[in-house]
């Protein structure tokens, strides 16, 4: 009975992500910006030249502009992303077919500014329906069949995940997909030695890929810290394993651990510490009820999930795992 359950909860979440990806490419064009820029192209560097660096395809990068943002000079001369290159990195894999055209035909400029546009928002929105169906294995854990699918299709269809993530390569989806993949592994009955360096890993590629999302790798860590105390080491070694190319990358390329972000701040603040002083009681009313980024204004179904969150928290999860979760959450919030 166990594993016909399983097989018809694997079944509804290919059929979540399924459904998913044709909503999310049925506008048949890529919604993207600057920000995205780099991670689109960064891959074909990467099949064609074996290098992180732009320089093979800085011209392609610039998109028509004289003097973009997005890229850099790095200290080893050449131009490279100002953003995290993680999530470049992480879907390089699904780039293999059109790289293998783009050899094919010659890596025509032309061919590679479509094609780019193209595989970016495949990837994105790839990207975006698998966080779908493995939400829904994930809430599958604390709820019933049919809440749990109303949760993925909130998920899906009512935050972010459709208008950003899905739409093109910025951090937030591989951010959201590493997220689900850290909860799926943190609250499984078994927590052996690799699932522990998967989660550590994963917690390191979530610091690594978008800076502020440390503050949810922490809550990660503390809760293993909790759970397993005495196997704690596995997973740190998992995240420094993870975490350790992309600085050793910043660091290179920038002489700083913080890669361009940190000098992006720098150069608008002064130094990194320059940007605390803001206020944070504004900020955290702008997060969630701005009209034009509110977390409330834009997803007010989650007011409800707030207000059901005491109860679900008591029946349904390990406090051990709850508590310093939420605590990672709110660090962030207030970062």
């Amino acid at each position: 009975m166990r594993s016909t359950e399983s097989a018809l909860d694997w079944r509804r979440a290919a059929l979540l992500a399924a459904v998913a990806l044709v909503v999310y490419n049925a506008n048949f064009r890529a919604i993207s910006a600057g920000d995205c820029f780099p991670a689109r192209f960064l891959p074909f560097a990467i099949w064609g030249s074996g290098t992180l660096s732009i320089e093979p395809i800085a011209d392609v990068v610039r998109v028509d502009r004289e003097n973009p943002f997005w890229i850099v000079g790095s200290d080893l001369g050449g131009r490279v992303s100002m953003y995290p290159i993680v999530t470049p990195v992480l879907v390089t894999p699904l780039y293999a077919p059109a790289a293998a055209y783009l050899r094919w035909t010659g890596w025509r400029t032309s061919d590679l500014i479509v094609v780019g546009e193209v595989m970016e928002k495949l990837a994105a929105s790839f990207v975006a329906a698998l966080v779908v169906g493995l939400a829904y294995l994930l809430f599958r854990r604390g709820a019933p069949r049919r809440e749990a699918t109303w949760l993925a299709v909130a998920l899906a269809f009512g935050t972010g995940t459709w208008v950003t993530s899905s739409q093109a390569l910025w951090q937030h989806g591989i951010a959201e997909l590493l997220v689900v993949l850290a909860l799926l592994l943190v609250t499984g009955t078994s927590r052996d030695g690799k699932r522990l360096f998967a989660l550590g890993v994963i917690c390191g590629l979530l610091a690594a890929n978008r800076p502020p999302d440390a503050a949810l790798a922490a809550g990660f860590g503390a809760a293993v810290l909790i759970l397993e105390p005495r196997r704690a080491w596995i997973a740190l070694v998992g995240a420094l394993a993870a975490y350790a190319p992309f600085a050793a990358y910043n660091w290179v390329h920038f002489h700083d651990l913080g890669g361009g972000y940190a000098a992006a701040f720098k150069a608008k603040f002064g130094s990194v510490s320059g940007f605390f002083p803001n206020s944070v009681w504004e900020g955290l009313f702008g997060i969630f009820f701005s009209p034009g980024k509110g977390l409330f204004v834009f997803c007010p179904f989650l007011l409800f999930l707030v207000l059901a969150a005491r109860r679900s928290v008591r029946e349904r999860f390990d406090p051990r795992v709850a508590v310093p979760l939420l605590g990672g959450v709110v660090l962030q919030l207030f970062l």
